[in-house]
């Protein structure tokens, strides 16, 4: 079983097997294709956006059935929600994809706190899941059971591209305004710990806290808990640095660095709402959420 996540910056997909002795995983790849790339402005997909995709997505898609998949299943996520001609991403997806839909938020939601912790002891009581991802944040509470969740329209491209971070160190006003426009958009959310925050920004700014090389291999956390102290400062350090020093940056993957400012953002709000004193990070999240629900 091939299980797809096509999200606003990412598209990641995991082979899983599934036996008596229960669920092993054989493979879990991912691409930046930065499908969202305008979306947020345009309500549309771009033609390149479309095409780098459909390229990954049908990459992937191959490796997984070499690798023994018999069935590949697809969703999308805040991109395509957004996106008023996504039709044409389908369409074209659906030739080598077995299924491939375009999921809601609460859907999203549901499917992210359930792949948390794949290969992770569950928990016994209530955690905070926080996905960042490109287009939209999702937030879910529960342990055993899932208690609330929501899906919030911000995430680190959609942010990057609305507040105009580009190559230079971002200014003191927008990152002051895209703190404001953080807390007008998740000030509903009920944010307490303790958390797992989960996906690519999660596992870039952990991995910036930790020293960790992902774009030289290093495996990415999954699983580790971090100190507040020490996120807050691979955050400070992220936020004060120009594109090219967060290419630079040991930690920060590549094709990541241009939209990691306004995801470390997300993670800052998150730790100041909650409270929490360290974060579980998570490598889980959608793709496995799926696996886990089709199995």
């Amino acid at each position: 079983m091939a299980a797809i996540d096509v999200g606003t910056n990412t598209v990641l997909a995991c082979v899983v097997e599934h036996d008596a002795s229960g669920v092993r995983l054989v493979s879990d790849r991912s691409r930046i294709t930065r499908l969202g790339a305008g979306v947020d402005a345009a309500g549309a997909l771009a033609d390149d956006a479309i095409e780098r995709t459909l390229a990954a997505l049908e990459e992937l898609t191959r490796e997984a059935r070499a690798l023994g998949a018999e069935r590949a299943v697809g969703v999308g996520t805040s991109a395509l929600r957004d996106a008023r001609n996504r039709d044409r991403f389908l369409e074209r997806a659906r030739a080598f994809v077995d299924d491939f839909q375009v999921i809601d938020g609460a859907h999203e939601a549901e499917l992210t706190f359930r792949g948390a912790f794949f290969g992770l002891e569950a928990p016994t009581r209530a955690v905070t899941v926080i996905d960042i991802g490109g287009g939209s944040t999702e937030v879910v509470r529960g342990a055993s059971e899932i208690e609330s969740a929501v899906s919030i329209d911000v995430g680190s491209v959609r942010l990057t591209e609305r507040f105009g971070i580009g190559e230079a160190v971002p200014s003191e006003a927008q990152l002051a305004a895209m703190r404001v426009e953080l807390a007008r958009a998740m000030r509903d959310c009920a944010i307490r710990g303790p958390l797992a925050m989960v996906a690519g920004t999660a596992t870039n700014v952990a991995a910036v806290a930790l020293g960790r090389d992902l774009v030289a291999g290093a495996h990415a956390p999954h699983g580790e808990v971090v100190g507040a102290g020490a996120l807050r400062e691979a955050i400070e350090r992220i936020t004060r640095a120009s594109r090219e020093e967060r290419r630079a940056m040991i930690g920060v993957q590549t094709g990541r660095h241009d939209v990691i400012v306004a995801g470390a953002l997300i993670f800052e709000h998150v730790l100041d709402r909650s409270g929490a004193a360290e974060a579980m990070i998570s490598d889980g999240g959608v793709r496995f959420g799926l696996a886990m629900a089709l199995l």
